[in-house]
Protein backbone atom coordinates (compact mmCIF):
# COMPACT_ATOMS: atom_id res chain seq x y z
CA UNK A 1 0.00 0.00 0.00
CA UNK A 2 2.43 2.23 1.04
CA UNK A 3 2.48 6.07 2.27
CA UNK A 4 3.22 9.29 1.30
CA UNK A 5 3.26 12.86 2.96
CA UNK A 6 4.70 16.40 2.50
CA UNK A 7 5.56 19.77 3.52
CA UNK A 8 6.38 23.11 2.05
CA UNK A 9 7.08 26.10 3.61
CA UNK A 10 6.80 29.93 1.98
CA UNK A 11 9.59 30.56 4.35
CA UNK A 12 11.65 28.14 6.91
CA UNK A 13 9.93 26.49 9.60
CA UNK A 14 10.33 23.80 12.58
CA UNK A 15 8.18 21.10 10.71
CA UNK A 16 10.26 18.56 10.74
CA UNK A 17 8.41 17.18 14.41
CA UNK A 18 5.29 17.53 12.03
CA UNK A 19 6.49 15.48 9.07
CA UNK A 20 7.43 12.91 11.99
CA UNK A 21 4.21 12.34 13.27
CA UNK A 22 2.57 12.71 10.14
CA UNK A 23 4.08 9.96 9.15
CA UNK A 24 3.78 7.94 12.35
CA UNK A 25 0.15 8.29 11.55
CA UNK A 26 0.36 5.73 8.22
CA UNK A 27 2.43 3.60 9.56
CA UNK A 28 -0.54 0.65 9.07
CA UNK A 29 0.26 1.60 5.56
CA UNK A 30 3.71 0.49 4.79
CA UNK A 31 4.84 -1.22 8.06
CA UNK A 32 8.60 -2.19 6.19
CA UNK A 33 10.47 0.81 5.78
CA UNK A 34 10.05 4.54 6.61
CA UNK A 35 12.32 7.29 5.52
CA UNK A 36 12.13 11.33 5.37
CA UNK A 37 14.40 14.25 3.31
CA UNK A 38 14.23 17.39 4.78
CA UNK A 39 15.09 20.46 2.62
CA UNK A 40 16.23 24.11 3.43
CA UNK A 41 18.35 27.27 1.26
CA UNK A 42 22.06 25.02 1.20
CA UNK A 43 21.23 21.52 2.70
CA UNK A 44 19.34 18.21 2.37
CA UNK A 45 18.84 16.10 5.78
CA UNK A 46 17.96 12.47 4.69
CA UNK A 47 16.89 11.04 7.75
CA UNK A 48 16.13 7.52 9.09
CA UNK A 49 13.18 7.36 12.11
CA UNK A 50 12.39 4.18 13.97
CA UNK A 51 11.50 1.58 11.67
CA UNK A 52 14.23 2.27 9.08
CA UNK A 53 15.65 -1.20 8.58
CA UNK A 54 19.18 0.47 8.86
CA UNK A 55 21.37 -2.58 8.89
CA UNK A 56 20.54 -3.11 5.40
CA UNK A 57 22.04 0.22 4.14
CA UNK A 58 25.54 1.03 2.69
CA UNK A 59 26.91 4.89 2.62
CA UNK A 60 27.54 4.27 -1.04
CA UNK A 61 23.78 4.87 -1.70
CA UNK A 62 22.54 8.54 -3.05
CA UNK A 63 20.24 8.69 -0.44
CA UNK A 64 21.66 7.15 2.29
CA UNK A 65 19.79 7.95 5.81
CA UNK A 66 22.83 9.43 7.58
CA UNK A 67 20.39 10.89 10.81
CA UNK A 68 17.61 10.29 12.79
CA UNK A 69 14.31 12.12 12.34
CA UNK A 70 14.59 13.29 15.94
CA UNK A 71 17.90 15.31 15.76
CA UNK A 72 16.48 17.63 13.16
CA UNK A 73 13.32 18.50 15.67
CA UNK A 74 14.60 22.68 16.54
CA UNK A 75 16.10 23.12 13.00
CA UNK A 76 13.75 25.26 10.29
CA UNK A 77 12.95 23.58 6.87
CA UNK A 78 11.27 24.83 3.71
CA UNK A 79 10.29 21.54 2.56
CA UNK A 80 9.65 17.63 4.01
CA UNK A 81 8.91 14.20 2.29
CA UNK A 82 8.04 11.41 4.38
CA UNK A 83 7.17 7.80 3.42
CA UNK A 84 6.18 4.71 4.54
CA UNK A 85 6.39 1.28 2.64
CA UNK A 86 5.09 -1.73 1.98
CA UNK A 87 7.76 -4.03 -0.16
CA UNK A 88 6.23 -5.82 -3.01
CA UNK A 89 8.92 -5.02 -6.11
CA UNK A 90 12.77 -5.30 -4.87
CA UNK A 91 12.48 -5.82 -1.36
CA UNK A 92 16.32 -4.65 -0.84
CA UNK A 93 16.74 -0.88 0.46
CA UNK A 94 17.76 0.22 -3.10
CA UNK A 95 14.15 1.02 -3.06
CA UNK A 96 13.80 2.69 0.70
CA UNK A 97 12.17 6.23 -0.38
CA UNK A 98 12.50 9.42 -0.52
CA UNK A 99 14.76 8.06 -3.22
CA UNK A 100 16.34 10.20 -5.91
CA UNK A 101 18.53 9.88 -9.14
CA UNK A 102 22.37 10.27 -9.13
CA UNK A 103 22.75 14.14 -9.33
CA UNK A 104 20.31 14.38 -5.77
CA UNK A 105 18.23 17.22 -8.12
CA UNK A 106 14.95 15.02 -7.84
CA UNK A 107 13.20 13.55 -5.52
CA UNK A 108 10.32 11.37 -4.99
CA UNK A 109 8.07 9.72 -2.70
CA UNK A 110 5.48 7.22 -4.18
CA UNK A 111 2.58 5.39 -3.41
CA UNK A 112 1.38 2.37 -5.92
CA UNK A 113 2.55 0.16 -8.73
CA UNK A 114 3.31 1.08 -12.22
CA UNK A 115 2.78 -2.66 -14.35
CA UNK A 116 4.22 -1.65 -17.30
CA UNK A 117 7.62 -0.52 -15.70
CA UNK A 118 10.22 -3.28 -17.17
CA UNK A 119 8.82 -1.91 -20.48
CA UNK A 120 9.64 1.96 -19.93
CA UNK A 121 12.66 0.83 -18.55
CA UNK A 122 14.11 -0.68 -21.38
CA UNK A 123 12.89 2.27 -23.27
CA UNK A 124 15.16 4.63 -20.73
CA UNK A 125 17.83 2.03 -20.91
CA UNK A 126 18.32 2.70 -24.54
CA UNK A 127 18.16 6.92 -23.89
CA UNK A 128 21.13 6.24 -21.99
CA UNK A 129 19.99 5.73 -18.25
CA UNK A 130 21.57 3.54 -15.62
CA UNK A 131 19.43 2.10 -12.72
CA UNK A 132 20.20 1.30 -9.09
CA UNK A 133 17.23 -0.59 -8.30
CA UNK A 134 14.39 -3.03 -9.75
CA UNK A 135 11.76 -0.75 -8.54
CA UNK A 136 9.07 0.58 -10.76
CA UNK A 137 10.06 3.87 -8.20
CA UNK A 138 13.12 4.55 -9.51
CA UNK A 139 11.53 4.39 -13.31
CA UNK A 140 8.54 6.88 -12.67
CA UNK A 141 11.36 8.62 -11.53
CA UNK A 142 13.92 9.02 -14.52
CA UNK A 143 10.62 9.17 -16.83
CA UNK A 144 9.55 12.34 -15.27
CA UNK A 145 13.41 13.76 -16.16
CA UNK A 146 13.19 12.21 -19.34
CA UNK A 147 9.48 13.30 -20.58
CA UNK A 148 8.47 15.69 -17.51
CA UNK A 149 4.53 15.62 -17.56
CA UNK A 150 4.44 13.22 -20.50
CA UNK A 151 5.81 10.97 -18.35
CA UNK A 152 1.94 9.97 -17.01
CA UNK A 153 1.02 9.09 -20.70
CA UNK A 154 3.34 5.67 -20.51
CA UNK A 155 2.32 4.19 -17.09
CA UNK A 156 -0.37 1.73 -16.90
CA UNK A 157 -0.76 1.67 -13.23
CA UNK A 158 -2.25 2.93 -10.04
CA UNK A 159 -0.28 5.76 -8.22
CA UNK A 160 0.19 9.16 -6.65
CA UNK A 161 3.78 10.20 -6.23
CA UNK A 162 4.98 13.42 -5.60
CA UNK A 163 8.70 14.56 -7.20
CA UNK A 164 10.37 17.79 -6.34
CA UNK A 165 12.71 19.64 -8.19
CA UNK A 166 15.55 21.24 -6.09
CA UNK A 167 16.91 23.47 -9.07
CA UNK A 168 13.37 24.50 -10.19
CA UNK A 169 11.96 24.51 -6.47
CA UNK A 170 9.01 23.53 -7.91
CA UNK A 171 6.65 20.32 -7.13
CA UNK A 172 4.97 17.68 -9.22
CA UNK A 173 2.15 15.74 -7.98
CA UNK A 174 -0.09 13.04 -9.82
CA UNK A 175 -2.53 10.57 -9.36
CA UNK A 176 -3.48 7.95 -11.58
CA UNK A 177 -6.33 7.36 -14.30
CA UNK A 178 -9.17 6.41 -12.38
CA UNK A 179 -8.17 7.56 -8.80
CA UNK A 180 -7.54 4.40 -7.24
CA UNK A 181 -4.37 5.54 -5.24
CA UNK A 182 -5.39 8.21 -3.12
CA UNK A 183 -3.62 11.97 -2.51
CA UNK A 184 -5.22 14.52 -0.37
CA UNK A 185 -4.13 18.59 -0.09
CA UNK A 186 -4.80 21.69 1.78
CA UNK A 187 -3.23 25.07 1.87
CA UNK A 188 -2.73 26.47 5.25
CA UNK A 189 -1.41 30.14 4.61
CA UNK A 190 1.89 29.98 3.99
CA UNK A 191 1.98 26.26 4.32
CA UNK A 192 0.85 23.29 1.66
CA UNK A 193 0.81 19.93 3.05
CA UNK A 194 -0.55 16.59 0.70
CA UNK A 195 -0.77 12.94 2.01
CA UNK A 196 -2.35 9.34 1.04
CA UNK A 197 -5.06 10.30 3.66
CA UNK A 198 -6.95 12.85 5.82
CA UNK A 199 -5.83 11.25 8.92
CA UNK A 200 -1.82 12.12 8.23
CA UNK A 201 -3.15 15.75 6.96
CA UNK A 202 -4.34 16.16 10.89
CA UNK A 203 -1.36 14.24 12.51
CA UNK A 204 0.68 16.64 11.20
CA UNK A 205 -0.71 19.75 13.25
CA UNK A 206 -1.02 21.74 10.35
CA UNK A 207 -4.02 21.08 9.61
CA UNK A 208 -7.23 21.44 12.20
CA UNK A 209 -10.07 19.49 11.69
CA UNK A 210 -13.09 21.01 10.42
CA UNK A 211 -16.15 19.60 8.81
CA UNK A 212 -17.52 21.27 5.74
CA UNK A 213 -21.15 20.65 5.61
CA UNK A 214 -21.50 21.61 1.66
CA UNK A 215 -19.20 18.47 1.07
CA UNK A 216 -21.25 16.24 4.07
CA UNK A 217 -24.62 17.52 1.71
CA UNK A 218 -22.80 15.91 -1.13
CA UNK A 219 -21.69 12.77 0.40
CA UNK A 220 -24.93 11.72 1.57
CA UNK A 221 -26.48 12.20 -1.68
CA UNK A 222 -24.20 10.74 -3.55
CA UNK A 223 -22.44 8.49 -1.05
CA UNK A 224 -19.08 10.10 -1.45
CA UNK A 225 -18.17 13.88 -2.14
CA UNK A 226 -17.12 14.31 -5.77
CA UNK A 227 -14.20 15.13 -6.15
CA UNK A 228 -11.50 17.48 -5.60
CA UNK A 229 -13.66 18.41 -2.71
CA UNK A 230 -14.14 16.19 0.66
CA UNK A 231 -16.02 16.25 3.84
CA UNK A 232 -13.29 18.43 5.83
CA UNK A 233 -13.20 22.23 4.96
CA UNK A 234 -10.10 23.36 3.23
CA UNK A 235 -9.10 19.43 2.42
CA UNK A 236 -9.05 18.40 -1.33
CA UNK A 237 -8.41 15.20 -3.62
CA UNK A 238 -6.12 15.29 -6.19
CA UNK A 239 -8.63 14.29 -8.90
CA UNK A 240 -7.99 11.00 -10.57
CA UNK A 241 -6.41 11.53 -14.22
CA UNK A 242 -4.77 15.05 -12.89
CA UNK A 243 -1.06 16.51 -11.54
CA UNK A 244 -0.49 19.07 -10.43
CA UNK A 245 2.44 21.79 -10.27
CA UNK A 246 3.30 24.01 -7.04
CA UNK A 247 5.60 26.81 -7.05
CA UNK A 248 7.60 26.24 -3.60
CA UNK A 249 8.57 29.84 -3.34
CA UNK A 250 4.96 31.13 -4.00
CA UNK A 251 2.80 28.07 -2.99
CA UNK A 252 0.93 28.95 -6.38
CA UNK A 253 -0.40 25.91 -8.01
CA UNK A 254 -1.59 24.71 -11.50
CA UNK A 255 -3.66 21.31 -11.92
CA UNK A 256 -3.92 19.79 -15.23
CA UNK A 257 -6.19 17.56 -16.40
CA UNK A 258 -3.95 14.76 -18.12
CA UNK A 259 -6.90 11.99 -19.26
CA UNK A 260 -10.38 11.65 -19.36
CA UNK A 261 -12.20 8.31 -20.05
CA UNK A 262 -12.88 7.79 -23.72
CA UNK A 263 -16.10 8.32 -25.39
CA UNK A 264 -17.59 7.49 -28.55
CA UNK A 265 -15.14 4.95 -29.45
CA UNK A 266 -17.05 2.17 -29.65
CA UNK A 267 -17.02 -0.35 -32.40
CA UNK A 268 -21.16 -0.92 -33.57
CA UNK A 269 -19.66 -3.16 -36.00
CA UNK A 270 -17.81 -5.64 -33.65
CA UNK A 271 -19.31 -9.21 -33.46
CA UNK A 272 -20.04 -10.32 -29.83
CA UNK A 273 -17.06 -13.44 -29.86
CA UNK A 274 -15.08 -10.33 -31.00
CA UNK A 275 -15.90 -8.60 -28.07
CA UNK A 276 -15.75 -11.26 -25.67
CA UNK A 277 -12.03 -12.38 -27.40
CA UNK A 278 -10.81 -8.77 -26.64
CA UNK A 279 -12.16 -8.47 -23.16
CA UNK A 280 -10.69 -11.67 -22.28
CA UNK A 281 -7.55 -11.14 -23.85
CA UNK A 282 -7.21 -8.12 -21.85
CA UNK A 283 -8.11 -9.35 -18.39
CA UNK A 284 -5.20 -11.81 -19.05
CA UNK A 285 -3.25 -9.15 -20.04
CA UNK A 286 -4.21 -6.92 -16.87
CA UNK A 287 -3.86 -9.85 -14.39
CA UNK A 288 -0.59 -11.46 -15.71
CA UNK A 289 0.98 -7.42 -15.21
CA UNK A 290 -0.25 -7.60 -11.42
CA UNK A 291 1.17 -10.91 -10.53
CA UNK A 292 4.30 -9.15 -10.91
CA UNK A 293 5.64 -9.03 -7.29
CA UNK A 294 8.59 -10.40 -5.21
CA UNK A 295 6.18 -11.30 -2.14
CA UNK A 296 3.20 -14.23 -2.19
CA UNK A 297 0.18 -13.08 -4.69
CA UNK A 298 -3.36 -14.09 -3.37
CA UNK A 299 -6.76 -13.24 -4.78
CA UNK A 300 -10.24 -12.44 -2.86
CA UNK A 301 -12.75 -14.75 -4.16
CA UNK A 302 -16.57 -14.59 -3.13
CA UNK A 303 -19.24 -16.53 -5.11
CA UNK A 304 -19.54 -13.36 -7.49
CA UNK A 305 -18.54 -13.35 -11.20
CA UNK A 306 -16.14 -10.31 -11.22
CA UNK A 307 -14.00 -12.21 -8.03
CA UNK A 308 -14.36 -16.38 -9.15
CA UNK A 309 -13.20 -15.02 -12.81
CA UNK A 310 -10.76 -13.31 -11.96
CA UNK A 311 -8.98 -16.11 -9.40
CA UNK A 312 -10.01 -18.18 -12.56
CA UNK A 313 -7.55 -16.47 -14.55
CA UNK A 314 -4.87 -15.89 -11.91
CA UNK A 315 -4.83 -19.60 -11.28
CA UNK A 316 -3.94 -20.35 -14.97
CA UNK A 317 -1.05 -17.84 -14.34
CA UNK A 318 0.30 -18.92 -11.06
CA UNK A 319 -0.99 -22.06 -10.03
CA UNK A 320 -1.46 -23.04 -7.02
CA UNK A 321 -2.50 -19.35 -5.93
CA UNK A 322 -4.24 -18.79 -2.52
CA UNK A 323 -7.85 -17.83 -3.15
CA UNK A 324 -9.83 -16.55 0.23
CA UNK A 325 -13.27 -16.80 0.71
CA UNK A 326 -15.04 -15.79 3.76
CA UNK A 327 -18.24 -17.77 5.16
CA UNK A 328 -21.27 -16.19 7.02
CA UNK A 329 -23.37 -17.25 9.88
CA UNK A 330 -27.10 -18.05 9.97
CA UNK A 331 -27.68 -14.82 11.04
CA UNK A 332 -26.28 -13.07 8.53
CA UNK A 333 -26.33 -15.89 5.86
CA UNK A 334 -27.63 -13.56 2.59
CA UNK A 335 -24.47 -13.09 2.43
CA UNK A 336 -23.09 -16.06 2.14
CA UNK A 337 -21.51 -17.53 -1.68
CA UNK A 338 -19.40 -20.36 -0.37
CA UNK A 339 -21.11 -23.11 -2.57
CA UNK A 340 -20.49 -20.84 -5.34
CA UNK A 341 -16.98 -19.87 -4.81
CA UNK A 342 -16.13 -23.67 -3.46
CA UNK A 343 -17.34 -24.74 -7.43
CA UNK A 344 -15.06 -22.24 -8.27
CA UNK A 345 -11.95 -24.13 -6.63
CA UNK A 346 -12.64 -27.40 -7.30
CA UNK A 347 -12.37 -26.52 -11.23
CA UNK A 348 -9.07 -24.58 -10.96
CA UNK A 349 -5.66 -25.64 -9.40
CA UNK A 350 -5.81 -23.11 -6.28
CA UNK A 351 -5.29 -23.42 -2.44
CA UNK A 352 -8.93 -22.69 -1.46
CA UNK A 353 -8.74 -20.81 1.88
CA UNK A 354 -12.48 -20.35 3.53
CA UNK A 355 -12.67 -18.49 7.21
CA UNK A 356 -16.05 -18.64 8.96
CA UNK A 357 -16.77 -15.06 10.25
CA UNK A 358 -19.02 -14.36 12.89
CA UNK A 359 -21.31 -11.08 13.32
CA UNK A 360 -19.50 -9.99 16.30
CA UNK A 361 -16.56 -9.93 14.82
CA UNK A 362 -17.41 -7.38 12.30
CA UNK A 363 -19.04 -5.00 15.62
CA UNK A 364 -15.88 -5.72 17.36
CA UNK A 365 -13.92 -4.13 14.34
CA UNK A 366 -16.35 -0.91 13.71
CA UNK A 367 -14.05 1.49 15.17
CA UNK A 368 -10.87 0.29 12.71
CA UNK A 369 -13.44 0.14 9.59
CA UNK A 370 -14.69 3.56 9.63
CA UNK A 371 -10.73 4.54 10.40
CA UNK A 372 -10.25 3.03 7.11
CA UNK A 373 -12.96 4.83 5.34
CA UNK A 374 -11.74 8.35 6.60
CA UNK A 375 -14.51 10.19 4.98
CA UNK A 376 -18.84 8.80 5.97
CA UNK A 377 -19.83 5.97 3.58
CA UNK A 378 -23.07 3.94 3.31
CA UNK A 379 -21.41 0.61 3.94
CA UNK A 380 -19.73 -1.68 6.19
CA UNK A 381 -17.79 -4.28 4.13
CA UNK A 382 -16.03 -7.08 5.55
CA UNK A 383 -12.43 -6.57 4.15
CA UNK A 384 -10.83 -5.39 7.76
CA UNK A 385 -11.96 -9.45 8.39
CA UNK A 386 -10.68 -11.19 5.41
CA UNK A 387 -7.59 -8.44 4.65
CA UNK A 388 -6.38 -9.77 8.31
CA UNK A 389 -6.58 -13.57 7.26
CA UNK A 390 -4.73 -12.72 4.47
CA UNK A 391 -1.80 -11.61 6.29
CA UNK A 392 -2.14 -14.33 8.37
CA UNK A 393 -1.45 -16.98 5.87
CA UNK A 394 1.64 -15.13 4.63
CA UNK A 395 0.40 -13.13 1.15
CA UNK A 396 1.07 -8.96 1.33
CA UNK A 397 -0.59 -8.12 -1.88
CA UNK A 398 -4.24 -10.08 -3.18
CA UNK A 399 -6.48 -9.43 -5.82
CA UNK A 400 -10.25 -8.58 -5.81
CA UNK A 401 -13.08 -7.53 -8.10
CA UNK A 402 -13.71 -4.12 -6.96
CA UNK A 403 -14.48 -1.71 -9.78
CA UNK A 404 -16.25 -4.53 -11.73
CA UNK A 405 -19.59 -3.75 -11.09
CA UNK A 406 -18.98 0.19 -12.44
CA UNK A 407 -17.68 -1.28 -15.72
CA UNK A 408 -20.48 -3.03 -16.03
CA UNK A 409 -23.31 -2.30 -14.79
CA UNK A 410 -23.47 -5.01 -12.29
CA UNK A 411 -25.73 -3.38 -9.30
CA UNK A 412 -29.28 -1.61 -10.17
CA UNK A 413 -27.37 1.60 -8.55
CA UNK A 414 -24.89 1.97 -11.77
Amino acid sequence: MCGIVGIVCIKPKNISKNIFLANNQMKRRGPDDEGFVLFDDKNIDVCYGEDTPMESFHDKQVYYPSKNIKSTFGNNYNIAFGHRRLSIVDLTSHGHQPMCDESRRYWIVFNGEVYNFKEIREELDSLGYSFKSDTDTEVILKSFIQWQEQCLQKFNGDFAFSIYDTKKDEMFLARDRVGIKPLYYTFQNDTFVFASDIKTLIASKLYKLEMDMEGIYHNFSFSMTPRPNTSFKDVFALSQGHYMTLDCKTLKSKTTEYWDIPTNMQDLSMSENEAIEILEEELKKSIKYRLLADVDVGTFMSGGIDSTTISAIASKLHPNIKAFTLAFDKSISQYDELEEAKATASMYDMQHIVSLLDADVVLNNIDNMVLGYEEPFYHLAANFAISEIVKNNGVKVVLNGLGVDELFAGYSVY
